[in-house]
């Protein structure tokens, strides 16, 4: 299971922060492992569109289609896995603080926020919403900046892991997954050119209105 193609368990433990020996321990039946260890192995693999199934391991489909409340909390589970691994870069554009907020329920949020908080070492999280939104959901863990009013559109891109995704809140909520390595790079790279070059901090915009006010 462990010997995937260029992936020997050394190079797996070093990815996941164990060591060889409870790894090889663990394939050959020799030991237990913590449920911490599992999750982070499950992790690891599941955000490269591997799945572990009750009849073995799958490989996820190239995109998938969530719905409703339950289907971006599911999405917000998967960010979640994502942020655990070490390095991992996750984005929002084009986020709505209020729908997101809305949509998870207060309960959800202060847990989130609660276990975001406390690996928040691990992972770089970039979120542009629109200029003058500044109900932060995630204000301890993440760095905003905001986009111009005329060039925000209604739909929301969600970038984590290996994956990209596109979610509309307009009647219902619908989510569209693309689980593909090199595209969610690729929507990585676009997002830091906005960030970089369109995007600003939010005091940046209150001096530049404070200048012209003058």
């Amino acid at each position: 299971m462990l010997h995937q193609p260029r992936l020997d368990i050394k190079t797996l433990a070093s990815l996941v922060g164990m060591s060889t020996t409870t790894i090889s321990q663990f394939e050959r039946g020799e030991q237990n492992m913590s449920r911490l260890n599992r999750d982070k192995i499950k992790n690891f693999f599941n955000n490269r569109g591997i799945s572990f199934t009750e009849t073995g391991v799958e490989r996820d489909k190239l995109y998938s289609i969530l719905k409703g409340r339950d289907g971006f909390v599911q999405m917000y589970e998967h960010i979640y896995a994502a942020a655990q691994e070490e390095g991992a870069q996750l984005c929002i554009h084009n986020g709505v603080s209020h729908l997101v907020m809305d949509t998870l329920g207060a309960d959800y949020v202060a847990m989130h926020k609660e276990r975001m908080n406390a690996i928040k070492d691990n992972f770089t999280f970039r979120v542009i919403v629109e200029q003058g939104d500044d109900a932060y959901m995630g204000n301890d863990y993440c760095e905003y900046r905001w986009f111009p009013k005329d060039l925000a559109i209604d739909k929301t891109k969600f970038i984590y892991g290996s994956k990209l995704a596109y979610v509309d809140f307009d009647d219902g909520i619908e989510i569209i997954v693309i689980n593909n390595k090199k595209i969610a790079q690729s929507a990585r790279t676009d997002f830091n050119v906005v960030w970089e070059q369109l995007a600003k901090e939010p005091h940046e915009w209150r001096q530049s209105n404070d200048t012209i006010g003058q």
